[in-house]
């Protein structure tokens, strides 16, 4: 498969603080190995996933735009864009040998295989920012958030791996020899409307409320002994909270 892509940027900066850009890009994915031959039963009994020796690349148009303030104190970035994609490769229902079900390992499953979907579209966005009021002090924040839909004809679909709103606050004392830090982990809930029905995001792993949101509590510190010697150490998750990343199987 061949395909051109390219892409055109703009960069303004008013002054020495403030720098503001904006990108437009084409992209372009061939189906891999995986996408072509794998055989793969994500759900026992559930779903089986197939080969689709029909695939065709996938498109991508992206547009992104982003600000940013810095004037050594007050560090400001953020940013958004928009992802629209042609022929875009999602698992859907499928059949073999012109069943909509197969036997596998001992177990009829509902067929499952990886598909070019008319369109699909990706849209989000983030801030971060760092203060910091004092030389080698500094607190920090960030957030992102994303969401992913594509078109099966009749309605929108939830895309697969698309993340709940994550985020990151903490503050640092850092200095030539040592540093400290103490920080928080945020996932955002993600509901089982925002689940792609027939993906691999391990819905069978939520609540019935889907998977709940939740934070860490964490600390870190480092000593510099000599110019190649540095010792860390850390605790994680400090108030033992229950917490499951999205699509992760594992608590």
């Amino acid at each position: 498969n061949k395909a051109v892509t390219g892409n055109i940027g703009i960069a303004y900066m008013p002054n020495t603080d403030l720098r503001l850009s904006a990108n437009v890009s084409s992209g372009f994915r061939s189906p891999n190995f995986d996408d072509m031959t794998k055989v793969f039963e994500s759900v026992s009994g559930q779903r089986l996933i197939v080969p689709n020796a029909d695939l065709k690349p996938e498109y991508s148009q992206n547009i992104d735009a982003g600000i940013r303030y810095n004037d050594g104190v007050i560090d400001i970035d953020a940013y958004g864009f928009y992802t629209v994609f042609n022929n875009a490769i999602v698992t859907d229902v499928f059949t073999y040998n012109g069943q909509d079900s197969a036997l596998y390992d001992g177990k009829m499953s509902k067929v499952y295989a990886s598909q070019n979907k008319a369109k699909a579209f990706i849209y989000g966005g983030g801030i971060s920012a760092t203060y910091r009021p004092m030389l080698h002090f500094s607190m920090f924040a960030s957030v992102n958030y994303t969401y992913g839909r594509y078109n099966n004809d009749t309605i929108l679909v939830p895309l697969d791996h698309i993340p709940p709103v994550v985020g990151k606050l903490g503050i640092k004392y850092d200095n030539n020899v040592w540093y400290t830090e103490l920080y928080s982990l945020y996932n955002g809930k993600k509901r089982l409307i925002d689940y792609n029905p027939s993906g691999e995001d391990n819905l069978q792993t939520a609540t019935p409320y889907g998977t709940p949101s939740w934070y860490t509590v964490n600390f870190r510190a480092g000593v510099t002994f000599a110019k190649y010697v540095q010792v860390q150490a850390g605790v994680e998750n400090i108030l033992d909270k229950n917490y499951r990343y999205f699509a992760s199987g594992m608590s």
